[in-house]
């Protein structure tokens, strides 16, 4: 069980679903992705699902913002809305809330905009390296607007933006969070990893790539740096060995996001397909929450 069937073992708890996954945003990246089918989406609303053109990006603001409005509808009706996905940078953000980071000036927004077209993406990342490199380590030279913003920041306050970023510990108190890890055994994972790729190649991912890059898919894009599509841009490489690029970057991203789990305050670890428990803990977290408001409005 992954993240699409234990969504279908929790249709009967959950009102809907959010994506934090930047990958399945793009409508035009499809068997790369993983995304969930339209039938697998059937009687469950899914948001940030094919919300962005190959050229567009999300960023984090956004998604926090846009998620918290979709939670807030439900919110109207009492209802419950599941997060699920393994972009990071989005769901640390959604659980502890966004860096404090200060307003800029239209004078330094105007002054990082025209050194963003003389100089280039290349160029502007090493002027942020020069001045902020921690920033510059987190940010891809490629993602233009997070390396403005960095500047931005900089030229203004004359303080790097990473130290506005201080480590959070607590997550955000208007939300009732239950943090479940679906959980498997390293080397199961990394093998269904490798599985999976295979099957994405039997599925026609190499055709996929190529008309994506008729259509004007480049490396220079978000969607284009996503895993599964990269790999087919870093230099002239046989088919066979970008199909093991794909595989060792996503055993890769899958290890990152081990060590981010263990840095969350989970409190259940649930074997992937053990959905029986999963369905369990959440019932039981559903009933305990609608108790609990119920005593409050009593002795109201």
């Amino acid at each position: 069980m992954g993240k699409t069937s234990a969504i279908s073992t929790m249709k009967d708890l959950i009102d809907a679903v959010i994506y934090a996954d930047a990958s399945v945003a793009y409508r035009d990246l499809l068997i790369g992705v993983a995304k969930p089918t339209l039938e697998e989406r059937c009687g469950l609303p899914h948001y940030m699902i094919d919300i962005l053109e190959m050229h567009e990006q999300l960023n984090v603001a956004e998604f926090v913002d846009q998620s918290d409005a979709i939670i807030a509808q439900y919110h109207e009706q009492d209802g419950v809305v599941m997060l699920t996905g393994g972009t990071l940078y989005y769901l640390k953000n959604f659980l502890y809330g966004l860096p404090q980071t200060p307003a800029v000036s239209e004078v330094s927004r105007d002054r990082v905009q025209e050194m963003l077209l003389t100089l280039g993406k290349q160029r502007l990342h090493e002027q942020l390296s020069s001045v902020d490199p921690i920033s510059a380590e987190r940010i891809a030279w490629q993602d233009s607007y997070r390396v403005s913003r960095a500047l931005e920041v900089y030229y203004d306050s004359g303080l790097p933006v990473s130290s506005f970023y201080l480590e959070k510990h607590t997550l955000r108190d208007m939300y009732d969070f239950l943090l479940v890890e679906l959980h498997r055994p390293r080397q199961e994972l990394y093998q269904r990893i490798n599985e999976r790729v295979d099957r994405m190649w039997d599925e026609g991912l190499v055709a996929e790539v190529v008309k994506l890059r008729e259509r004007g898919l480049s490396p220079e894009m978000a969607a284009g740096r996503a895993i599964g599509y990269r790999e087919f841009f870093e230099t002239d490489q046989p088919l066979a060995l970008i199909k093991e690029n794909i595989k060792q970057n996503t055993r890769r991203y899958a290890k990152r996001q081990l060590t981010f789990l263990r840095s969350l305050p989970v409190d259940y670890q649930v074997h992937a397909d053990d959905s029986e428990r999963l369905s369990a803990i959440v019932g039981d977290f559903l009933r305990e929450r609608k108790s609990n408001k119920l005593q409050k409005s009593c002795r109201q």
